[in-house]
């Protein structure tokens, strides 16, 4: 299935709510759709749906719990995944661990028509594992400055680490389509 990272270059962004409300929306319209949460803290879209784990997907590529008990209903055509620690690991995974993330990777997407993920902006811009693999960046930033610039930096990065995503900008909290066209034009 198409994987589509939602990813913010400040905290505050919204992306969160952005992914949530985009997952939701496909659901709504029959879309099966698998919401992979990379967000430990309160506020996360596991928390926002209201589908906590047990487990997570570090554990489970890990072996020490089922990809089947790191997946959550959190309504008709909506699974949660949390992937939180595995975004945040700085080291690069070993073979085995490789090789069971891309095993669970498949599970997730079996029955699944698109996985989106509340993506973590990594320092310096740079994307989580998950997030960089995915086909799709949307980017969410909210008209202020300081988020403006924030984004920018995240795009900046994304176009040297992957010149092949398709990226899309979402300007949260804009007042209107001029400003949100305007930010973007710039």
């Amino acid at each position: 299935p198409p994987v589509i990272a939602f990813v913010g270059g400040r905290s505050g962004s919204g992306v969160t709510r952005v992914a949530c409300a985009f997952a939701r929306e496909l659901a709504a319209r029959g879309v099966n759709v698998t919401l992979v949460d990379e967000h430990r803290d309160e506020g996360g879209a596991a928390e926002l749906l209201k589908a906590r784990a047990r487990f997570d997907l570090w554990q489970v590529i890990n072996a020490d719990a089922l990809i089947t008990q790191a997946v959550v209903l959190a309504g008709a055509g909506l699974r949660v995944v949390p992937a939180a620690r595995l975004a945040q690991q700085r080291e690069a995974l070993d073979a085995a661990q490789q090789a069971h993330l891309e095993q669970c990777w498949r599970v997730v997407g079996e029955g699944c028509d698109v996985i989106v993920i509340d993506a973590l902006a990594r320092a310096g811009g740079r994307l989580s594992p998950l997030a960089a693999g995915a086909g799709n960046i949307v980017l969410v930033t909210r008209p202020d400055s300081a988020a403006v610039m924030g984004a920018y930096l995240v795009l900046k990065q994304i176009v040297l680490s992957h010149p092949r995503l398709r990226i899309s900008l979402v300007v949260n909290q804009a007042l209107d389509g001029a400003q949100a066209e305007g930010i973007a034009a710039n």
